[in-house]
């Protein structure tokens, strides 16, 4: 027992242990599964499938904040995204001036840093977005989770449960895939939290999403927090402008031939 505790009165800090069992109970209650009849989270489903594959492209300017085991920063980027792998990335300074230039079709990747004018080109590996932009996911996760759709085209339903707040976790699968991903939805059918769980159920990244304001017919979110359990490094994304499903050149993410491994 702490010091704390030990200097109360015993009723005082048997009480105090009461409330914090009680609290730490609170905070996590049992989701209630849906019953095998209920249409609605397969209704729900479809209608994120859908709309996840309406929703194509993005083009924005996002102000990023990055936390991590090497630190902490902040930065401004212009973000150009286009399924399935596309994306482009421009980092700037504080007088707005391009810092470095990252541009990817998916398989391959050139960075132009603007300071020493270096050029770094190659194959897209692992940890590309992460060294770049803060993000550690793949660019075709990045473009999946920017444009607020993140689950994958081949996922299945394999249950759904109601929580006590009232919201709707549907739990994915892909045929033979040992991960399985969380989307959490309001009563609306917005979605709240997007998370990737290993082969046990292991908590590997999760992804929350706020500030939903009408754009393009949707409300989209401009709030945008992704975390990776396995790094313990977070980036919180806020746009001041975006535009959703614009026509982009395809120019905008050409990778030139040198740039091949």
């Amino acid at each position: 027992m702490s010091r704390a505790l030990r200097a109360l009165p015993r009723p005082i800090a048997a009480l105090g242990l009461a409330l914090a069992f009680a609290c730490a109970t609170a905070r996590a209650p049992a989701p209630t599964p849906f019953p095998a009849s209920d249409p609605r989270p397969a209704v729900l489903f479809a209608s994120l499938t859908r709309d996840a594959a309406m929703r194509r492209s993005l083009r924005g300017v996002a102000r990023l904040a990055i936390e991590g085991p090497a630190g902490a920063g902040r930065a401004k980027q212009i973000l150009v995204l286009e399924r399935p792998a596309r994306l482009r990335v421009e980092v700037l300074g504080l007088l707005d001036q391009t810092l470095a230039v990252l541009v990817t079709d998916g398989a391959r990747y050139r960075l132009v840093r603007s300071q020493d004018r270096s050029i770094e080109a190659g194959a897209v590996y692992a940890a590309l977005l992460a060294d770049v932009a803060g993000l550690t996911v793949t660019p075709e996760q990045a473009v999946r989770l920017l444009l607020g759709a993140p689950q994958g085209a081949a996922e299945q339903l394999e249950s759904a449960a109601q929580l006590p707040d009232g919201s709707v976790r549907l739990v994915l699968r892909s045929n033979g895939a040992p991960q399985r991903e969380q989307l959490d939805c309001d009563a609306a059918g917005n979605l709240q939290r997007w998370a990737l769980l290993g082969a046990g159920g292991e908590l590997l990244l999760e992804a929350r999403y706020g500030d939903r304001r009408p754009l393009g017919g949707v409300a989209f979110a401009h709030e945008l927090e992704l975390r990776d359990l396995r790094t313990d490094a977070s980036v919180r994304i806020a746009w001041s402008r975006v535009e959703l499903d614009p026509v982009l050149p395809p120019e905008l993410f050409d990778v030139p031939a040198q740039a091949a491994p």
